[in-house]
């Protein structure tokens, strides 16, 4: 699909455009020219390496290069006094006892990161100082990316791929999303909240498919799944056949309090309960309520939310054409496994989708291959990112087409 390449010395010549104090000296063609000048830095005396700091840091500042990166080299730095500095996130897997720490740089207060990414790599992170719990943003990196618990520090490496169509567009008119609504469900025995979108001119379609996102909360949020303007943008540019999307929440409709209101962990391992409530409540309520084709039926979800989907995609084959599970947790229900061994009929098509998988929770090849054995028509997509809503959200535009591409969906 469309995607917006970024690329280094396109950036470095943005940079070098700008009148910049002393930056003639700082015209690092090579990591190697960026190493050496922190070498002079460490074998100066204080007062001189902090002056050399000071004017690094400014240029570094002022041209959008912090952290530094030439090729597929990285420079993490962090200025102030500190016993220790330590970088935690997707390359260490968020594990705290493997943060990645960084030195000090002679008698300054610059601390200092080297790490090698693949150059098409994007990543999320935070900063631990003094080994204490609270991780804190990169105070020099304006990139900031939301996630499903607090914002971290974003680098894109060079040669990342920027996914556009999850951002809304003023020439495209957008599909309708009702207010939260509400489905008491007797199989959970409580109230289940969850939103519908219908594309535009649904008064003059019909037989539409629909796509379920469990995880729907964040889902229909544009910082984190995006999935509305995406849907929007793709129906607009012809990519895809209207849809009708419904997102499930994983929350309390009756409690809004975010950090206390969290149903995943006991909706989504494999619970019977909850894949009646989707299969036999939901799904026939909404067929009901909405000109839907029910042969072209999707249900998608991340991480828990993938396990989800890929527990109901075997437990009700006949109710979907098409599952999606992102970044799937199926080790929190191994018994899946011989489900899908001994399943004697599966939905016809999985896009799954992951990060890196050093990073992230990844389908392995013999899954693959059973879902082939099967006659399951199966879409693999990964990229060089971590576990993460951006990873997802950038997994949209091929999802979308995946199963509804025009003459696709039906």
């Amino acid at each position: 699909m469309r995607k917006l390449f970024v690329w280094s010395a396109f950036l470095l010549a943005l940079c070098l455009a700008v009148p910049v104090l002393g930056q003639a000296e700082f015209q690092f063609e090579t990591f190697d020219d960026f190493m050496a000048y922190i070498e002079r830095i460490a074998a100066a005396d204080a007062s001189a390496g902090q002056a050399l700091v000071d004017e690094l840091w400014t240029y570094l500042l002022e041209t959008d290069q912090q952290p530094f990166v030439r090729q597929h080299m990285v420079a993490f730095m962090y200025r102030g006094a500190a016993l220790s500095v330590e970088w935690v996130g997707d390359i260490v897997g968020w594990e705290a006892d493997y943060a990645l720490p960084g030195a000090p740089v002679g008698q300054t207060d610059l601390w200092l990161l080297t790490v090698e990414l693949l150059p098409n790599a994007r990543i999320e992170y935070k900063i631990i100082i003094n080994g204490l719990d609270e991780w804190i943003l990169d105070p020099a990196n304006p990139h900031v990316v939301a996630s499903g618990l607090s914002p971290n520090s974003e680098l894109r490496m060079p040669l990342y791929a920027v996914t556009l169509v999850t951002s809304a567009r003023d020439e495209v008119t957008p599909g309708t999303v009702t207010d939260l609504q509400v489905f008491d469900s007797a199989n959970m025995g409580y109230e289940i909240g969850y939103w519908v979108y219908t594309p535009v001119g649904y008064e003059t379609l019909d037989n539409l498919p629909v796509i379920y996102f469990l995880d729907g909360n964040d889902f229909i949020d544009p910082d984190l799944g995006g999935a509305v303007p995406a849907l929007d943008n793709m129906i607009f540019d012809g990519w895809i056949d209207p849809v009708i999307a419904v997102f499930i929440s994983a929350r309390d409709p009756n409690n809004p309090n975010r950090e206390t209101n969290n149903r995943r962990e006991s909706e989504f391992l494999a619970n019977d309960l909850y894949a009646a409530f989707v299969a036999e409540e939901l799904v026939p309520f909404i067929d009901q309520q909405y000109d839907t084709n029910p042969a072209a039926r999707v249900l998608v979800g991340v991480s828990y939310g993938g396990l989800c989907a890929a527990y109901i995609g075997v437990v009700y084959p006949e109710l979907w054409a098409g599952i999606a599970p992102l970044s799937p947790s199926l080790w929190a229900a191994p018994q899946i496994e011989m489900l899908y061994l001994e399943a004697p009929l599966l939905p016809r098509r999985y896009f799954i989708g992951h990060g890196y998988p050093d990073w992230d929770l990844v389908v392995t090849q013999d899954g693959l291959d059973l879902l082939a054995s099967k006659g399951v028509y199966v879409m693999y997509y990964t990229t060089v990112e971590g576990h993460s809503w951006a990873t997802w959200r950038g997994m949209m535009d091929e999802m979308l087409a995946f199963f509804f591409g025009r003459s696709l969906s039906g």
